[in-house]
């Protein structure tokens, strides 16, 4: 996850919803902590003691990032820094030890950030989504990052092998699929293969539409955003139902960004989570995307309350130099509105992880 930039635009949105469908259970508070395994697994023990002393009763763990995986895949590379050993078997195995319960977290369409190595990107350049233009580009449209396109048959065989491989291999409580969408600030879709398939459905080149709407109707712009929605869509149930097939007892999360259908049509991200809650994809949804600061936000939450899904956890990314901003403080400010689950991401330092367990008193 991006910190310092979306430290104040990042933190976290809830949506109070709670019960129009079956959820999971809810036999504790979610106290969740998104974290990348230490590269040095003798150091486990500590940082997850940590991380328990601290309240954490759920730990998110990055299991596939940048197109890596931290475990041995039999379909994508492992990182470098995890050769030799299988990271995730041992936190599993560690954080079960201290009852903390464990969901595999997986960037699913964005396979390369901010022009970090990632092989798979490399060895399949056709499998990256473009923008209009023909170019690469990642989240907030910058240059570096990649995604990939939800329309390839390679890519969905992939991600449903990566997926049974941690179903089957490993005991996860539940699976975290982040990245479910397009990037943010460029419309993404303008791939061969997406602009192929379109065309044999609609009859229309997505070149030929404008996303924002100059010389195109609103209907075509409709069955555009519908079409590419509908993509990931069924791309969520897939792996869904790949995960719970394999573990029964498993639970599915989904990060989402809760601001999408308020101006959906000009939003690039394709990411229509109320469907993935309504048909029963998802069980937690985690909103992120609006910076916590206090009750000033509740206005522009109560928006939100329309959409009745699956259960809530507070997405909080601590801003470590603004106090306000600091984990607890928001976890509180949720408390206040009713939503005692979050999740806290962890800075991908040491030195800023130790800085917000210490905010929570680990």
């Amino acid at each position: 996850m991006r910190l310092k930039r979306v430290a104040t635009i990042f933190c976290f949105t809830v949506v109070a919803l709670s019960a129009s469908l079956p959820c999971f259970a809810q036999v504790q508070t979610i106290r969740g902590f998104w974290t990348k395994p230490p590269e040095s697994l003798d150091n486990l023990p500590i940082v997850l003691g940590s991380i328990r002393r601290a309240g954490f009763n759920t730990i998110f763990l990055n299991v596939f990032y940048d197109g890596q995986t931290i475990f041995p895949s039999r379909i994508f590379p492992r990182f470098p820094a995890y050769e030799g050993q299988d990271a995730a078997f041992e936190v599993v195995r560690a954080a079960h030890e201290l009852g903390i319960q464990v969901y595999a977290g997986v960037n699913l369409l964005q396979w390369r950030s901010g022009g970090k190595p990632s092989p798979m990107v490399d060895r399949h350049p056709d499998w990256l989504e473009r923008n209009a233009e023909g170019q690469v580009v990642g989240d907030d449209g910058q240059a570096g990052g990649a995604f990939v396109s939800p329309v390839l048959p390679e890519v969905w065989s992939a991600l449903q092998q990566l997926v049974s491989e941690l179903a089957d291999q490993y005991a996860f409580d539940g699976i975290a699929l982040d990245y479910a969408r397009f990037a943010s600030g460029d419309f993404l879709g303008y791939a061969t293969a997406d602009r192929k398939a379109f065309l044999r459905e609609f009859k229309l080149d997505p070149l030929d539409l404008d996303p924002l709407g100059l010389g195109t109707s609103k209907s075509d712009r409709e069955k555009l955003a519908t079409w590419q929605e509908r993509q990931i869509t069924d791309l969520v149930n897939l792996l869904s139902s790949t995960f719970r097939r394999l573990r029964p007892k498993g639970k599915i999360a989904a990060t989402v960004l809760p601001d999408y259908y308020g101006n959906r049509l000009e939003n690039p991200v394709r990411q229509d989570w109320a469907t993935w809650a309504g048909k029963g994809y998802v069980d937690l949804l985690i909103p992120q995307g609006i910076a916590f600061t206090g009750p000033e936000v509740a206005p522009r939450i109560a928006k939100l309350k329309e959409y009745r899904s699956a259960k809530l956890a507070a997405g909080i990314v601590a801003d470590l130099t603004v106090d306000a901003l600091s984990g607890p403080a928001q976890a509180n400010a949720a408390k206040g509105l009713g939503i005692v689950n979050y999740v806290v991401w962890s800075p991908d330092t040491v030195a800023g992880r130790r800085q917000v367990l210490r905010q929570f008193g680990g």
